[in-house]
């Protein structure tokens, strides 16, 4: 199913995924575009509303970091991270960090 979030307010830079979180695209259980289509929209999922409010600042300014969290399932969490300066974005497992 495809879901549409928005348009993209920013990009992602280069992307990083860790070895985890590789390990669970190739074997189905991440549909990671999904995630990266919020994120870049804005849709900061499952973070705190201090963490909302600090990503929509940074949106703002243009710089800063930009923080989501999605509770996949009931099991996996996944934590998106992009950084400004330079532009890159992280996509780990929050025991990963």
């Amino acid at each position: 199913m495809t879901h549409k979030h928005g348009e993209p307010k920013f990009s992602l830079g280069n992307v990083f995924i860790t070895s985890n979180g590789s390990d669970l695209v190739r074997s189905g259980r991440l549909q990671l575009q999904e995630y990266l289509d919020r994120h870049m929209a804005g849709d900061w999922g499952d973070c705190s509303e201090i963490e909302k409010k600090f990503n929509d600042e940074a949106l703002s300014a243009g710089s800063g970091r930009l923080f989501s969290v999605y509770h996949v399932d009931a099991k996996i969490t996944l934590w998106v991270i992009t950084e400004t300066d330079p532009r890159s974005t992280m996509i780990l497992l929050p025991y990963e960090y």
